[in-house]
């Protein structure tokens, strides 16, 4: 449970700056959009943490991308629609985002 708090904690350090600063380039208000980016990974980052935890080596780095996948779409509809980013803004935020959070997470965390 710890490890999983300090993830979500990783998650919106490196997520959130991130919608932040491309609410900010297209002019979407701050607020609505880092409360956007906070219900979105509060919402994913649960349930895709408790879908990876019974990966296997052998099935880890696919079903890892699977999983990013799925939180990426999920996101961007979240930002589109709460957030008013718009679709294409919403999944270009969530994606650039996402993939950074991902990637913090395997560096740092393993």
């Amino acid at each position: 449970m710890f490890l999983q708090g300090l993830a979500f904690a990783l998650t919106l350090v490196v997520e959130l700056p991130l919608i932040g600063l491309a609410a900010r380039r297209w002019n979407i208000a701050l607020s609505r959009a880092l409360a956007a980016g906070a219900i979105a990974s509060g919402i994913s980052h649960p349930v895709a943490w408790t879908a990876a935890l019974p990966l296997g080596p052998e099935e880890a780095a696919a079903e890892f991308i699977a999983i990013e996948a799925a939180v990426i779409l999920f996101e961007a509809a979240v930002l589109a629609l709460i957030g008013r980013f718009g679709w294409i803004r919403g999944a270009g935020a969530s994606l650039a985002a996402n993939t950074a959070s991902a990637l913090a997470g395997l560096v740092l965390l393993g």
